[in-house]
């Protein structure tokens, strides 16, 4: 599930570039008509933060209990709900 979280996050990022300078171009010539690029920038931003999200809940929890290591200085060593290393 890692996996999926960061290829949709790379995914999106790459299209959400490519929309905004789509955007930026149309903007530099003078076309204001944008909305349909603005449309998919939004959607892409929205599933990029999703996966960001995906990647932070799902990528930080204990093998053995299976809770979210939710320390705030990082990456512990050991699990602070279970007492086991990780």
């Amino acid at each position: 599930m890692k996996k999926a979280c960061v290829w949709l996050a790379i995914i999106s990022a790459i299209v959400l570039l490519i929309t905004l300078g789509v955007v930026g171009v149309k903007l530099l010539d003078g076309n204001y008509d944008t909305t349909a690029e603005v449309i998919i920038t939004g959607i892409s931003f929205v599933i990029f933060l999703g996966s960001v999200a995906c990647y932070k809940f799902i990528g930080s929890r204990c093998p053995h209990c299976g809770k979210v290591n939710d320390t705030l200085l990082g990456k512990s060593k050991f699990c602070p709900h279970c007492g086991k290393e990780i």
